[in-house]
C-alpha cells in the first residue's frame, strides 16, 4: 500500500491594482498595492490546510484628500481554509477575519465560506458562497459568486485566462448595502488575466477587468460607490512559491 506524501505550502505575492474592487464596490478609488503570504501543508490525498494573510495599502493620498496613515493601510484579512479534491471537483471551506485598522466606523467582521470548482477541458465553473455571520441581521449576510474561466497556454510558460463572474446577494445583504430587502443578482465582471512562469517558483502576471452593477435598484442606490455603476480596473502581480 502506497503512503500519501505531503509537502509544505509557502507562498508570497503582491498585486499592484488601479483600484480596490470588492464584490462590485469601489473600496479604493486610486492605486493600491496588496501583499499576501500563505503557509500551509498539503497532506496529499487527505487535502491541504492553509493560513493566509492579505492586506491592502493605498499608494496615494488622493482617495479622500487626507494624508496617509499607517503606511496607507486599509485592511488586513486573515484566512484559514481546508481544500480537498474528488476526481474533477475541487472543494474548499474556510473562515475569513476582515480587519480595518484605520476605520473609525467598523473594526472587523467575519465570514465563513465554501467553494466548489469543476475542472474540465472546456470551461471551469466555480461557485462560492460567503456568510457574514457577525452582521446585526439575525440571519447574517449571504453573498454568492458564480464564475466561468478557461486557461489557454499561448506559448511555453505563458497562460491567458478569460473569465466572467456574477454575484448574487441575499435580501439581508442588499438591505445592509443598499437599504432595501431583496435577493438580487448584484454585480458582474468580465476580464482576462495572463501569467508567465519566469522560473519554477517565480511568476508574474497582469489582468484587466470590467465590472458593472446589473441590479437596477442597487445601481440607483449607489452600491458601487463614488457615483459609479461601472468600472474598468486591473493591474500587475508577482508571486513566489518556496
Amino acid at each position: 500500500e502506497e503512503e500519501s506524501s505531503g509537502s509544505v505550502i509557502a507562498e508570497v505575492g503582491v498585486d499592484f491594482m488601479s483600484s480596490y474592487m470588492w464584490r462590485g464596490q469601489i473600496l479604493a478609488d486610486a492605486p493600491v498595492w496588496q501583499p499576501s503570504a500563505t503557509l500551509g501543508y498539503d497532506f496529499g490525498e487527505y487535502g491541504a490546510l492553509k493560513a493566509n494573510v492579505w492586506s491592502s495599502f493605498k499608494l496615494t493620498s488622493r482617495h479622500d484628500g487626507s494624508p496617509l496613515s499607517g503606511m496607507g493601510n486599509q485592511e488586513f484579512d486573515y484566512t484559514v481554509s481546508y481544500a480537498k479534491s474528488f476526481d474533477a471537483f475541487d472543494f474548499e471551506v474556510g473562515h475569513i477575519w476582515y480587519t480595518f485598522p484605520n476605520s473609525h466606523n467598523e473594526g472587523h467582521t467575519e465570514e465563513l465560506f465554501a467553494t466548489v470548482a469543476y475542472n474540465n477541458e472546456f470551461v471551469t465553473p466555480t461557485f462560492g458562497v460567503y456568510w457574514d455571520y457577525r452582521d446585526n441581521d439575525d440571519r447574517g449576510l449571504f453573498y454568492g459568486n458564480l464564475a466561468l474561466a478557461h486557461e489557454f497556454e499561448v506559448v511555453e510558460n505563458l497562460t491567458v485566462t478569460p473569465s466572467v463572474s456574477l454575484g448574487l446577494a441575499s435580501d439581508a445583504y442588499t438591505y445592509a448595502y443598499c437599504g432595501e430587502r431583496r435577493t438580487a443578482f448584484l454585480d458582474q465582471t468580465v476580464g482576462v488575466s495572463a501569467s508567465y512562469a519566469v522560473t519554477e517558483s517565480l511568476s508574474v502576471g497582469a489582468q484587466v477587468n470590467y465590472t458593472w452593477i446589473v441590479d437596477n435598484d442597487s445601481r440607483g442606490a449607489g452600491y458601487m460607490g463614488n457615483g459609479k455603476d461601472q468600472r474598468v480596473w486591473g493591474g500587475l502581480s508577482v508571486a513566489y512559491a518556496f
